[in-house]
């Protein structure tokens, strides 16, 4: 069977790969920028708007669901995605095209082994231009069940959320279906497709398993090609070079403070014990700032921007969220001595959540609107900052 419309990644021993199987020019091409045009510009995109020629026979994504077994890992977990064929998947398996009428179709797997006894729920997340928006979500039972959801029931089946449960060597398949009225505009658009682990107050794993398990970025053209509609300003940070390195490095990069008030000890020590991030905190304030540190990538990772979406027990807050300038990666011997750290500031309003337990995460997108070869997955993956709880203690 040939995969490569197939899109494969894996996190193994908490790492990350980004797998094509049958590769093009040896990696994921990286497809034409996105640019915001004007009526007349858009305009002549529709009327140029042309599938290319069909990459023929819809892969079984249902028989990738026992790669776990062949990958010659002993723990992680894998998924697997694909578009139906009517999307024109070429040989760039991140790339679809639909008419404006017709909606996006994706099958995925996804397996959890190596964990004996571990059970996890997931919440399952479509952001279509880093915004949530309603899809259907059905299990596939067999290579013959792939549902055309031509009798989906708007009421019942369209959410924002949903979620499965992945038990060890138990893998799931399922189709995900994004209707036309998910997309406001026409043209290209950015779609992310995340699932985020469920995790308990002060559990410690939410600190250290902090990968987006299951993120996989297409750029999705739909009725035009080349140009979109949305654009967002870049929100203010900081740059510091007082970096808490080793938190960084312990927490994949990208690490949410709990409120200045609530750490007895410096943040460059509390990394030794990682537990402090997933602790509950109680504040007495209405209004709590957290302070989100993202660190620069590697070297060769150049300066680009990236979309910070927060959200608060499960739910996405635009408000708080943005698009940031993060500067090019640097070397080992560069991040020694002055690691490069963007600090985005978070409030957030717990003035009527008294004695609530509040989880607050951020995720970080790389390059909103387009897709860079993913040579590393570092490189084009989303990274989750821990997940913290916040308990309101008084009223104002």
């Amino acid at each position: 069977m040939m995969m490569r419309i197939i899109i494969f990644t894996g996190l193994i021993f908490g790492g990350a790969a980004c797998v094509d199987l049958e590769p093009y020019n040896g990696y994921f091409t990286t497809p034409p920028d996105s640019r915001v045009c004007n009526g007349n510009e858009l305009a002549n995109a529709v009327a140029n708007f042309k599938k290319p020629e069909e990459f023929e026979g819809h892969e079984d994504v249902y028989a990738t669901r026992d790669f776990w077994q062949w990958s010659g890992f002993a723990a992680g977990s894998s998924t697997a995605l694909t578009g139906r064929d009517y999307m024109h998947s070429t040989y760039v398996p991140s790339e679809h095209w639909i008419e404006e009428h017709e909606p996006a179709i994706f099958d995925f797997s996804a397996t959890l082994f190596g964990f004996p006894g571990q059970v996890r729920t997931y919440d399952l997340y479509v952001l279509v231009n880093f915004r949530p928006v309603p899809f259907a979500l059905r299990e596939i039972e067999s290579s013959d069940d792939y549902s055309s959801f031509e009798d989906v029931d708007v009421e019942r089946e369209l959410k924002l959320i949903h979620d499965f449960t992945l038990e060890n060597e138990q893998p799931r398949v399922q189709s995900i279906y994004i209707p036309p009225s998910s997309f406001e505009t026409i043209g290209t658009q950015d779609v992310r497709v995340i699932e985020l682990i469920r995790y308990e107050p002060n559990e410690r794993w939410s600190f250290l398993n902090r990968k987006v398990r299951f993120d996989t970025p297409v750029i999705v053209h739909r009725g035009a090609t080349g140009c979109r509609s949305v654009d967002y300003s870049v929100e203010t940070t900081t740059l510091s070079y007082e970096s808490h390195f080793q938190t960084l490095r312990t927490g994949n990069s990208t690490l949410l403070l709990p409120p200045e008030e609530n750490v007895s000890e410096p943040l460059d020590e509390a990394w030794k014990d990682v537990s402090v991030f997933s602790e509950t905190f109680d504040v007495n304030d209405d209004v709590v700032e957290l302070n989100l540190q993202m660190m620069a990538l590697n070297e060769g990772v150049p300066a680009r921007k990236e979309y910070v979406a927060v959200f608060i027990d499960g739910e996405f807050y635009d408000s708080l969220s943005g698009m940031v300038e993060m500067p090019e990666g640097q070397s080992f011997e560069e991040v020694s001595e002055n690691a490069k750290v963007i600090s985005f500031p978070i409030q957030v309003d717990l003035s009527d959540r008294v004695g609530e337990y509040v989880r607050v995460r951020a995720i970080r997108f790389p390059d909103p609107f387009k897709l860079r070869a993913c040579t590393r997955a570092i490189h084009c993956r989303a990274t989750s900052s821990n997940e913290l709880v916040l308990r309101r203690m008084v009223g104002s």
